[in-house]
């Protein structure tokens, strides 16, 4: 009963001569298949998505990838098989592409061992190769420069800045309480406290801003990494 409810359903979707309808239903008409272990069905059903179709997924994919549409670039080629991912040379490159600049590591790195040759060097050099980089959180960095100011730049990396930040908000604090002491009101907000509550807050500022940097520099090696496995750059 559901599969003659689905034929009749693509029966529908192909007098309408709408072949982004029929592909996207010839996907989904698949996966139910695949949930009611109907797997040989389910194949053949995958097997039918029509080569123009498959061009069409493609160039749409590269326009958005062009365009660092990513997202969207992903759920385009996500409609193409994984067979001819694999085996059409300019949609694996496109489908790895979209994986590392969407930060999928480890779906890039699944794909990618199923491709190459067990006993390669790339093979090995993979294998090796993280899907995690190296992640602060921004707030955390933030939370530490409230109650401890210039530990979140410490905390984000830059310990010269952190160091200095924490010498100049100890120097303000020194200014503020020694022409307090003195009775020296005026000059001790002019030249104590308010360089302090300015090198506080962008102490604050400074550090979620500089965790962010870290990260994102952290993220760009990785990608870089399997860049170079991708277009076998320092691969022997």
């Amino acid at each position: 009963a559901i599969v003659k409810s689905l034929l009749e359903t693509e029966k529908r979707i192909f007098t309408t001569h709408i072949k982004d309808s029929l592909a996207t239903y010839i996907y989904e008409k698949a996966e139910l298949l695949k949930r009611q272990k109907y797997y040989f069905n389910a194949l053949q059903n995958i097997n039918r998505l029509e080569p123009v179709q498959i061009g069409h997924l493609y160039k749409k994919a590269f326009v958005e990838f062009n365009l660092e549409m990513y997202d969207d670039a992903y759920n385009s080629l996500v409609l193409i098989p994984d067979s001819l991912k694999s085996t059409k040379p300019e949609i694996c490159l496109l489908w790895k592409s979209i994986l590392i600049e969407k930060n999928e590591f480890a779906k890039c790195k699944s794909f990618m061992l199923h491709l190459i040759d067990t006993d390669s060097t790339k093979y090995k050099s993979l294998l090796t190769l993280d899907t995690l980089y190296r992640y602060k959180s921004p707030i955390i960095a933030r939370r530490l420069s409230i109650y401890f100011p210039g530990s979140g730049l410490l905390y984000s990396g830059n310990i010269t800045k952190g160091l200095t930040n924490i010498s100049l908000e100890t120097g303000s604090a020194l200014v503020f309480i020694s022409l307090l002491r003195s009775n020296y009101y005026v000059n001790s907000i002019i030249w104590g406290l308010y360089p302090f509550f300015r090198f506080y807050m962008g102490g604050l500022h400074l550090s979620y801003k500089q965790t962010v940097v870290y990260n994102e520099k952290n993220r760009q090696k990785k990608k870089e990494n399997y860049k170079d496995l991708i277009f076998d750059r320092n691969i022997k």
